[in-house]
């Protein structure tokens, strides 16, 4: 699993913090923690076991496996009592059917090396008109024009999906793509799964209207919506989308980067107060904090005040600055100027809550999407913080990550450096060009 994911942290509350649970598992096999992300190899192999055995895969991933590391049997999120019966079930199978339990690995490794084969295609340079369609068309039957993105939840940004589509608007001269695309940009900056505090992206939401998030956040998906936005911005000239974009890079600049010039994984969903509760207000709070500013305050995020006082909030903006301006009859330019001082009072007190932990690993090809990242923001918008915190993150790349003639290691942990893979290679490549 990853160490910011909500159902991770579920499933290890619920079964491997369970002293029943932990001493049926350590009994009789040796368990092994893998992370993701320092590991993407080994997650992929066991990933695509479990999903044939199961017809479905996330995480947190499960696996049995034989000592060799063959896998037998597996899952996702596992109840206690399921995972009891599991390893009982499977112990038992051990000691007295090896050569059955034998014979399902075996057949195991076998569909998975069909999965792996690569086979070389002669494929031609040219791209086509045609081609784009042939990509696009199908597509578009599944956008939901109404609230952006695909249509069924849960809802997932997908920043480099959207950025296809702005690119294919723009050459196609498609004003239906482009509609499409608009409508999504603007939905998932009003709502919950943009952070309207403290800026940056939740990883994803579970209903359709962008409102109901879990509350991770991670480098990847923050680092290219920032670039999707600054290049909306470049597309459309909207204000709102280099807010947005350089909201997103701030949030990043501010939470996510460590002292020598790289960033941080992520920002863990979970708190001990409970999952997303540093984002979350209640009506009370909100009094509390704002006072007679929390009508207005109110009517901008869809705070309904006669709630219950302990109640919690998800913010998102329920109206924008034109209809604020009408209902008290003031400019746009003071609404913003409210809107803002509303925000920094919130996100003052917000900032003395206990943060939610960071993950501080050190990833060679999310950095590398980091770099690109900013200097996407710093050609968008000529600012020379953007430059230079990429120099920054790529002076770190090459002092700490570089070596042996271009070689470059994933990431370094508290033992041992980890060799870097071709989403390394091709992320840093990029970035360094880029520079």
């Amino acid at each position: 699993g990853y160490s910011a994911c909500h159902w991770c942290h579920s499933m290890s509350k619920e079964c491997f913090e369970n002293n029943t649970v932990a001493d049926i598992l350590n009994k009789h096999y040796i368990c092994i923690l893998v992370d993701k992300e320092e590991r993407p190899d080994l997650d992929q192999i066991y990933l695509n076991a479990v999903q044939l055995m199961t017809d479905n895969a996330g995480w947190p991933l499960n696996c049995f496996a034989l000592h060799d590391g063959t896998p037998v049997f597996g899952g996702t999120y596992l109840t206690s009592s399921k995972i009891i019966d599991i390893a009982q079930s499977l112990q038992e199978a051990y000691c007295n059917q090896y050569d059955k339990v034998k014979e399902v690995g075996d057949d195991l490794i076998d569909a998975l090396k069909h999965i792996d084969v690569i086979t070389q295609k002669e494929v031609s340079s040219k791209f086509s008109e045609n081609d784009v369609k042939l990509i696009v068309e199908p597509w578009k039957r599944k956008f939901d024009n109404v609230n952006g993105g695909t249509q069924n939840p849960p809802k997932f940004p997908l920043p480099n999906a959207k950025e296809f589509l702005m690119w294919a608007a723009y050459y196609l001269d498609d004003e239906l793509i482009k509609e499409h695309l608009l409508i999504t940009l603007d939905r998932m900056a009003e709502g919950a799964i943009f952070d309207q505090i403290g800026g940056g992206f939740f990883r994803y939401t579970i209903d359709a209207e962008w409102k109901i998030p879990h509350f991770e956040k991670m480098l990847y998906d923050n680092t290219q919506l920032a670039s999707l936005y600054a290049k909306g911005y470049r597309f459309t000239k909207n204000e709102k989308y280099k807010e947005i974009a350089e909201e997103t890079a701030n949030f990043m600049l501010r939470e996510m980067k460590s002292p020598n010039g790289a960033f941080y994984c992520s920002i863990d969903s979970d708190s001990k107060e409970g999952e997303g509760r540093y984002y979350m207000w209640t009506v009370q709070e909100l009094k509390d904090v704002l006072k007679d500013e929390v009508d207005f305050a109110a009517d901008y995020f869809g705070i309904f005040l006669q709630s219950a006082p302990t109640d919690v909030n998800i913010l998102f903006i329920s109206k924008n600055e034109e209809e604020l301006a009408n209902k008290y009859s003031i400019s746009v330019a003071d609404v913003k100027l409210k809107i803002n001082n509303i925000k920094q009072k919130l996100f003052d007190v917000r900032s003395k809550r206990r943060h939610p932990l960071i993950d501080k690993k050190i990833i060679a090809s999310w950095n590398g999407l980091a770099i690109a990242s900013l200097l996407n923001l710093y050609v968008a918008f000529n600012n020379e913080k953007y430059l230079d915190a990429a120099k920054n993150t790529a002076q770190y790349i090459k002092n700490e990550l570089m070596y042996s003639g271009g070689r470059i290691y994933r990431c370094i942990t508290s033992k041992t450096p980890i060799e870097g893979f071709l989403d390394d290679y091709a992320f840093v490549i990029k970035a360094f060009i880029l520079l």
